[in-house]
């Protein structure tokens, strides 16, 4: 049977979505004057419910016609100018605080000044307490360790805004944001000494992190493999109609992998009530930006995927609390996922396997670490305008912060570790069957006879 171009390709076309916040895909990708120039595509809904849409036009010699559109973009705008571009939208860096600590003009700070007082002793226990981590895997006493250095404003600022309810699938350098979501120093610390108070039963290499009652899932080290997860659970979240998010972070590198992209065209196609944090430090490991991407850095791909967008200053305390505590309303209350890329540095070493002394150019660690851009710094300065803190204060901060994190490692340390010979057979199945029962009693009596070839293994007694 034999149709036309109208019966096939005609579709109710919606009202226009939503307006659009933060930056917008539509404003992103095509100017809002190609927009105009389609009446029918400025009624477009942005959810896209149907496949093509048609409009109608004249010609004197051929009489009325009709023109089918693609509805996998957002307008269609034809020209006979042939034009393979490159063209990237510039986004900007929101910042409200400068490098001298100063708030910009139109702005005012979202903090009281205990606030800010509480925000600043917490990023300066966060930064002794990530070197003392350090130090202790320098020691010999843990395995390994990632710090967090260069990134407490943005982790402070994040964790503050985020709600208690909200999930956390974090990548590994997001200690700050973990201690202010009711994981403590204790519990890092025996995650990071693996004893019988970290709940992951020191099975996970340091700093895997996991607390179920305060809905942080546990780190996986394998790069990226959270963010899909993220994505899932913010569905998840939406078909519930629960007030709460996912939060997904990652740096710029982990942004290169596949499951970076499965993930964001998932959350974005199905409106996940889902937060990409993704932390640009610089430095994937000892890779530099320039020989990671040739765009606009990461913001671009949340346009590209049609999602809500912005680039902040994650040196910035004031904007990085802004910018998150805005993200999550979109996300609440418009049921859609929207993407923060902090602009950061990585002062630290990738891990305690790196040296970054390697392959940082000369004088860079310097110019990042001057008073005003670095985030601590940055801080310092907005309280010492207001004569809000002291040098005295701040000596004593410190010095209290590093004896408190010592009274701890002493209690912590004393504690017991998790089986390990007998804790293989532990939390396999919810009720053990025979047959790992009776594994169990054979590798018991194997050590009992032999014992004498393993002297350093004590713990096979909880067999």
């Amino acid at each position: 049977m034999a149709h036309t171009a109208s019966s096939f390709f005609r579709r109710l076309l919606q009202p226009a979505g939503a307006s659009r916040l933060f930056s917008a895909p539509v404003v992103g990708r095509h100017p809002v004057s190609l927009l105009k120039s389609s009446s029918v595509y400025a009624q477009k809904s942005a959810s896209r419910l149907f496949s093509a849409g048609v409009r109608t036009f004249s010609s004197a010699a051929a009489g009325p016609r009709e023109e089918a559109y693609h509805a996998g973009l957002i307008h269609t705008q034809f020209t006979t100018d042939m034009n393979i571009s490159n063209e990237t939208p510039v986004i900007p860096i929101f910042r409200i605080l400068d490098y001298d600590g100063q708030i910009a003009d139109g702005w005012q700070c979202p903090m009281t000044n205990d606030e800010v007082l509480e925000a600043y002793q917490f990023m300066v226990k966060l930064s002794i307490w990530d070197n003392m981590f350090y130090s202790v895997q320098r020691q010999g006493r843990i395995s390994f360790y990632i710090q967090n250095q260069g990134e407490e404003a943005l982790q402070t600022a994040v964790g503050l805004a985020l709600d208690k309810k909200d999930h956390l699938f974090c990548q590994y350098r997001e200690l700050g944001v973990l201690m202010l979501h009711g994981f403590t120093a204790e519990d890092a610390l025996e995650q990071l000494f693996a004893r019988r108070g970290d709940e992951s039963k020191g099975r996970q290499m340091p700093i895997s992190y996991s607390k179920h009652s305060v809905n942080l899932h546990t780190i996986c080290t394998p790069l990226t493999t959270q963010v899909p997860h993220a994505a899932g659970a913010g569905y998840a979240f939406k078909l519930a109609g629960d007030d709460r998010i996912a939060v997904a972070f990652f740096g710029e590198g982990a942004a290169s992998e596949g499951d970076f992209h499965a993930a964001m065209n998932f959350a974005a196609t199905l409106k996940s009530q889902t937060l990409f944090v993704c932390r640009n430090n610089g430095y994937a490991i000892s890779t530099p930006v320039k020989d990671q991407y040739a765009g606009d850095g990461i913001a671009i791909r949340g346009i590209s995927y049609g999602m809500h967008t912005i680039r902040v200053d994650g040196n910035d305390l004031f904007a990085s609390l802004l910018a998150t505590k805005k993200a999550r309303e979109i996300i609440v209350s418009q049921r859609q996922p929207v993407l923060i890329e902090f602009m950061t540095y990585r002062v630290g070493h990738h891990s305690t396997s790196d040296d970054s002394f390697q392959y940082r150019p000369s004088g860079e660690l310097e110019a990042w670490g001057q008073s005003g851009i670095h985030p601590i710094a940055r801080v310092r300065r907005y309280l010492d305008n207001l004569n809000l803190w002291s040098d005295k204060q701040d000596e004593e901060l410190r010095k209290d912060a590093r004896a408190t994190m010592l009274r701890m490692m002493k209690v912590v340390e004393k504690d017991k570790r998790s089986a390990v010979i007998g804790g293989i057979f532990d939390d396999v199945y919810d009720k053990e069957p025979w047959n790992l029962r009776e594994q169990r009693e054979s590798l018991k009596a194997f050590m009992e006879k032999n014992k004498q070839h393993y002297p350093q293994l004590k713990e096979y007694e909880s067999l």
